[in-house]
């Protein structure tokens, strides 16, 4: 695991390239959603991102899926040094943190 490259001006670390292309297109949305809203993405935006071009808007349980995806995810991502969490509660946010 290499250390993660971090933005001069603030120090934020920079999500690394999408690890879940090529063959593995909603997860790669997922990543791709989260990674690019630092402030947060709650399980419905991330779906309406993911499913955005399904004419019959995804799957009827997308919000399972895009859970389900994630944890899933984390085992990839772990290897990053990286891992999606969660805000708990009504309204929770899942956020791209580095692991320390």
């Amino acid at each position: 695991m290499s250390p993660l490259k971090r933005c001069d001006t603030c120090g934020q670390f920079i999500p690394p390239k999408n690890p879940f292309l090529p063959g593995r297109p909603v997860k790669a949305a997922i990543y791709d959603y989260i990674s690019a809203h630092p402030e947060g993405s709650t399980r419905a935006e991330v779906a309406g991102f993911v499913y955005k071009d399904h004419p019959d808007g995804g799957p009827e349980n997308a919000l399972t899926v895009i859970s389900i995806s994630i944890g899933i995810m984390n085992g990839t991502l772990e290897k990053l040094g990286l891992r999606i969490v969660n805000t708990l509660g009504r309204g929770a946010t899942y956020h791209l943190r580095e692991l320390k």
